[in-house]
This record gives C-alpha cells, sequence and structure tokens, in this order.
C-alpha cells in the first residue's frame, strides 16, 4: 500500500470519498509530519503512520530507542505510535480523527474548503502544537488546484503531469555526462546506456 491508497483508505473510513482533493490536502499534511520521506525508519510500510498520531492501540512492537511501538517521546509517555499493520495505521488514525477537538479538521475534509476554524486553538493547533502550521494547512486547502469531484484511481481522474522537457533534457544531460567517462565497451557503459535508452522510449510520446 503506498501513500495514496492509505489515505484514500482513511477517507472511506470517515465516510468521504476519496477526491483527489482530500489525498492532496491529507498528503501535505504528511509532508509537514516529517515522519514519510520514503527511506530507512521514514519508509511508510515502517510505521504505517504518516500524520503522526499517538493512539495507543494497534502498535508494532518495534522499538528504535523509545520503547515498542514509540517513534519519539511526544505527548508522553504515548510517543507518535508506530503501528502493526496498514490497517492498524489507519484505524489509530481514524480513531484520533473522530475525537471531539478535531471537529473543524473534519469539517474542511467533509465540505473541501480550508475553514479558519481549523486552525486553533483546538484542531491543527492542537495536533501540532501551532498555529501557524494551522494556517499553512488551511491555506493549502483554499489554493490547491487538486479536483474536488475526481475521485483517486477512478476514471475521471486527471493522469499523472507529464515530464516536463526541461527535466527530460536535465536529465539526459546528467545521465550522459557519467556515460561520457565510461569505456564504450565497459559493463557500466553499457548498462547505463540501455538506462538512457529505456528512459527516451518511455519519455518518446512527449518529445515527438
Amino acid at each position: 500500500m503506498n501513500l495514496h491508497e492509505y489515505f484514500a483508505e482513511l477517507c472511506r473510513r470517515m465516510g468521504w470519498e476519496p477526491t483527489l482533493w482530500r489525498i492532496a490536502v491529507f498528503e501535505e499534511w504528511a509532508r509537514r509530519e516529517g515522519i514519510v520521506v520514503g527511506e530507512g525508519l521514514r519508509r511508510l510500510d515502517f510505521h504505517w503512520n504518516p500524520l503522526a498520531t499517538t493512539w495507543l492501540e494497534g502498535r508494532s512492537d518495534k522499538d528504535i530507542g523509545y520503547g515498542p511501538g514509540k517513534w519519539n517521546n511526544a505527548n508522553p509517555p504515548h510517543g507518535v505510535g508506530i503501528y502493526a499493520s496498514a490497517d492498524a495505521g489507519i484505524e489509530a488514525t481514524r480513531l484520533t480523527l473522530i475525537n471531539a477537538r478535531y471537529e473543524n479538521i473534519r469539517r474542511c475534509f467533509k465540505d473541501q474548503n480550508g475553514y479558519q476554524a481549523a486552525i486553533g486553538p483546538l484542531d491543527f493547533t492542537s495536533w501540532v502544537g501551532s498555529a501557524s502550521y494551522g494556517a499553512d494547512m488551511v491555506n493549502f486547502m483554499n489554493t490547491t488546484q487538486a479536483s474536488k469531484t475526481a475521485l483517486y484511481g477512478g476514471p475521471d481522474a486527471p493522469p499523472p503531469a507529464p515530464v516536463s522537457a526541461a527535466r527530460l533534457n536535465e536529465v539526459l544531460v546528467q545521465r550522459f555526462t557519467v556515460f561520457a567517462v565510461a569505456s564504450d565497451t565497459s559493463p557500466e557503459g553499457v548498462a547505463l546506456l540501455q538506462t538512457v535508452y529505456d528512459f527516451i522510449k518511455e519519455q518518446k510520446g512527449e518529445t515527438e
């Protein structure tokens, strides 16, 4: 399960359709929490807790130095949770979100609109302890261009944004620079040339 799928399932459990808007807002929230960066202990499948809830049930027995099932010592003695599975992490996040103190966050997601009341003193400020964090989240809600009608994985969802010509050129320059210092017949050189060739084929539709 990837991050998009995780938040789509969270939406369903909250009773909301998994629109691209809701997925985008959840992913921005996760980015600000800082746990998910895709490597090592921060992989989603290590902790299953992208919004950094401290809910106690469903935790893993993994211990990274703060005690079993704890990512850190936040909200002592609970700590941000490391959960045993995707299902456990999603359910822990759902059970946290339905707490009365997060009423305005739920209202934002239900109506797909950023309400100033969600900044605090409860809601986002209560979640993370920072009104500026809440203000940034509400601003993102009100400025993102993500669709409020297209569903994640649905037939009306827009395709992924194409790789720009500038980005394609940047990648090719980088790869050919490396290739230039390799022997034409070395295994490294041949492998790198194949990588570039595959990349060009993948992007061919944009460059024709």
